[in-house]
């Protein structure tokens, strides 16, 4: 059924664009944004991974060390630089790109948020032209220009959660500046997930009654390997058969895929 979605959507040309939003840190974004995106290449799609987030994780996910970059997402953002001037290969296959981030941006970001004319459509205007058959873009967890950016520019919203108190009110925050876009949560995926903790399988079980046709179908239990691949630069997803959660983000990446290029064609 995937491989069948994926052939329509190529041969019709149209662009999917998913974004990982979620104003809160620590929920494993960045790990997910590159787990997608490399699974998306693997699987034989030309993508260009995204980095709006200073801090660079995904770009070092995807292989690419941040201080190695000329140019970051924030300078075609600025109109300091085009697109494919910014954009690097990345190491993890052959059909994967990345349009990084790196903390040397610091500066650039802030400039951003002073920016008027047209500033909540650069991504996509620069998107626009370009011929990926995914792109997949990791937001920092605020609620800023760079995020109206990834979610104007998106054509899937994923927002991941952890299971914990807080989640059912950090959801509806997110929820509500997406749909101020005038966009929507297409998939919420559950992370760092322990089943023996009560509290846990509780706030599961509420989000299943709340957001039941939303919710992946793959969950991302919590792993001491995930670190650990992460110190290396290696997405999870790259490695499946090393360990269960690397194939949970496998999976799941599939998962979103199939349904982002579904609802795209």
């Amino acid at each position: 059924m995937c491989v069948k979605l994926w052939a329509q959507s190529k041969a019709k040309k149209s662009q999917v664009r998913i974004v990982l939003t979620n104003h809160k840190g620590g929920v494993g974004k960045s790990t997910l944004a590159a787990s997608i995106a490399v699974t998306s290449a693997t699987l034989g799609y030309k993508t260009l991974a995204v980095d709006l987030d200073i801090q660079g994780h995904s770009t070092a996910l995807c292989g690419v060390p941040p201080v190695d970059l000329e140019y970051t997402s924030l300078h075609v953002l600025l109109g300091d630089c085009s697109l494919d001037d910014a954009i690097v290969e990345s190491p993890h296959s052959e059909n994967l790109f990345v349009l990084g981030n790196a903390l040397t941006a610091e500066r650039l970001a802030r400039l951003l948020e002073t920016e008027q004319s047209k500033r909540d459509l650069r991504l996509k205007m620069a998107l626009d032209s370009t011929d990926f058959d995914v792109v997949v873009i990791d937001c920092q967890p605020e609620l800023n220009t760079r995020a109206v950016n990834g979610v104007v520019a998106s054509t899937y919203v994923v927002c991941p959660v952890m299971l914990e108190p807080m989640a059912l009110v950090g959801l509806s925050s997110v929820r509500t500046f997406v749909r101020n876009l005038e966009k929507q949560i297409d998939m919420v995926v559950l992370v760092f997930v322990d089943e023996r903790l009560r509290l846990s399988r509780l706030i599961r079980q509420e989000l299943q009654l709340l957001e039941h046709e939303k919710l992946c179908s793959v969950t991302i239990p919590r792993s001491v390997r995930v670190p650990e691949l992460s110190w290396k630069g290696i997405p999870p997803a790259l490695v499946p058969e090393k360990h269960p959660v690397c194939e949970a983000y496998y999976e799941a990446s599939k998962v979103i895929l199939d349904d982002a290029f579904k609802k795209g064609c």
